[in-house]
């Protein structure tokens, strides 16, 4: 990095016996803070102004707090499942042909699948001049999901 040029500031470091030191200066960069980077205004102190290297600044603190407090809640977030949305789809075709596919063959496991999502609420029965087959797979969570395969 060498030497950063500084930019003017008027801002002072008040210690706990309540001296005060001017600051030389300031610079914005990069700190890395367990692997994740956050941009900040470095203040620099005169040599010899403090028996340490540096002091992490409330800014920096609230960066690293909010992400965490992010991170925290994207992890407990579980959204809430809903029987229907209110969502009309419309599948426009070249002809006016109904495009219509045998059912496919199910393992004899998924047929329960399907039946207690249709009891839950999960899925409803359709009556359609389409048809299209319908694949069950397996996601990541254990759970079941369906979909069409419109080949």
């Amino acid at each position: 990095m060498g030497s950063p040029r500084l930019q003017k500031s008027l801002a002072s470091l008040i210690g706990f016996g309540g001296d005060s030191v001017n600051m030389l200066g300031f610079y914005e960069d990069d700190i890395v803070v367990d692997n994740d980077t956050f941009f900040t205004k470095i203040f620099v102190a005169p040599n010899g102004t403090m028996n340490i290297d540096a002091v992490i600044g409330q800014e920096l603190l609230r960066h690293v707090e909010m992400k965490s407090s992010i991170d925290n809640n994207t992890i407990s977030y579980k959204p809430k499942k809903t029987k229907t949305t209110n969502v009309t789809m419309k599948i426009i075709t070249s002809e006016d042909i109904p495009i219509y596919h045998q059912p496919r063959r199910l393992p004899f496991t998924e047929p329960e699948i399907v039946d207690n999502q249709v009891q839950v609420g999960i899925i409803e029965s359709c009556t359609s001049e389409y048809a299209s087959q319908v694949v069950v797979v397996k996601k990541k969570d254990g759970f079941h999901r369906l979909c069409i395969d419109y080949r």
